[in-house]
Order: C-alpha cells, then sequence, then structure tokens
C-alpha cells in the first residue's frame, strides 16, 4: 500500500510536562508552613529536637526557609548537615547542590573541595567543583578542574564522563573566551555543536 501524506488539517502540539513542586507531607512540615516569619526559626528548634537525626528534615526546613526570603537561617539550617556527616560525601554533596540551588555558591565550593578530598578517585568530585567554580565566576579553576575530569584515567564504571567534562569546558572556554591552559590539549578545544 502506498504511504499516507500526512493529515494537513492536523494539529502539531508540541507535548509538555509540568511538574508539581515537591510538597512533603512530613509531620514538621505543618508548624513550619503555619509559623509566622518571626516564630518560624523558634518552630524549627522546637522540631529539631524528634528530627536532629534526619537528613531530610534539614532540607524540608532549609527549603521553607528559603521560599520565604529567609536565606541566611535556610542556609544555617542546612549547616546541620554538614555537621552530621563531614566524613559522608553524598551528603556534602546534598548539601552542596541545596546550596547552590538557593544561589549561594561561594558556601558551596569548601563543602565540594572536601568531597574531592575525600573521593578524589571519583571524576564526579572534580566535576562538581568545575561546574560550581564556573556558577561563581572562577572560569580558570573551572576549566582547570574540568580538564582533570577530562584528561584523567578513571575506572571504567566512570564511562564516558571524560566526554562529558571536555563538552563542558569546550562551552566555558567559548562562551567566556578562556585561553587554552598549559598542558590542555589544544585540538581539543573547539567549540562544538552543543547548546
Amino acid at each position: 500500500a502506498p504511504a499516507r501524506a500526512p493529515d494537513s488539517t492536523a494539529s502539531t502540539t508540541d507535548a509538555q510536562i509540568h511538574l508539581r513542586k515537591l510538597e512533603p507531607n512530613a509531620p514538621y512540615m505543618s508548624p513550619l508552613k503555619e509559623a509566622g516569619p518571626d516564630q518560624r526559626y523558634s518552630a524549627y528548634l522546637e522540631q529539631r529536637k524528634a528530627y536532629a537525626a534526619s537528613t531530610a528534615f534539614f532540607i524540608d526546613t532549609a527549603d521553607i526557609f528559603f521560599e520565604a526570603g529567609q536565606t541566611d537561617l535556610g542556609v544555617r539550617i542546612l549547616s546541620n548537615i554538614a555537621e552530621v556527616g563531614w566524613h559522608n560525601r553524598s551528603l556534602l554533596r546534598i548539601l552542596s547542590y541545596r546550596l547552590q540551588q538557593a544561589g549561594q555558591v561561594a558556601a558551596a565550593l569548601p563543602l565540594l573541595e572536601r568531597v574531592r578530598d575525600l573521593g578524589p578517585e571519583e571524576p564526579q568530585s572534580w566535576r562538581d567543583l568545575g561546574l560550581a567554580n564556573a556558577a561563581a565566576g572562577n572560569f580558570q579553576q573551572a576549566m582547570e578542574f574540568l580538564w582533570q575530569t577530562a584528561s584523567r584515567r578513571w575506572d571504567s564504571r566512570f564511562a564516558d564522563i571524560d566526554l562529558i567534562a571536555l563538552e563542558e569546558l569546550n562551552a566555558l572556554a567559548t562562551r567566556y573566551k578562556i585561553p587554552v591552559m598549559p598542558g590542555m590539549d589544544p585540538r581539543l578545544i573547539r567549540v562544538l555543536p552543543v547548546d
């Protein structure tokens, strides 16, 4: 049978996905949400007595403070994660990601350095430092960390991280006109057809 021509009257709409913001429903959320701005931190301290061992408590609570524009208190609350998990790369990564999400990139950098020091054999530790430094405007340092990710030999479980980091490095070099650093293979630095 001959192929049918597309129906010219058919609607060509783009599919869209809309995600709702996660609304945690833990018992500690209601008292914090219901408290006024001046009473919110006291409500947090009261709830902390029961949930001090829960990382999710600090993350959820900090989000409430960030959304209310109480950034300093949100950062203070998140800092509890560093106290609990100073030797835990995963917790420190989560903390640094949350700080960056809240616009506190400078506060995330020392945490990512700690993650890198705890796990120098993980390329993601170097890549995270590169991306966070780029977000902080430290482009030369960002390039150095991304080059470490792109140029070192990693365990086979980290397949293709070098290509990802190389694309990010090239995007950074192109966008901000950063010269090739000593030790970088100039043949690998070029505008790539990616966003």
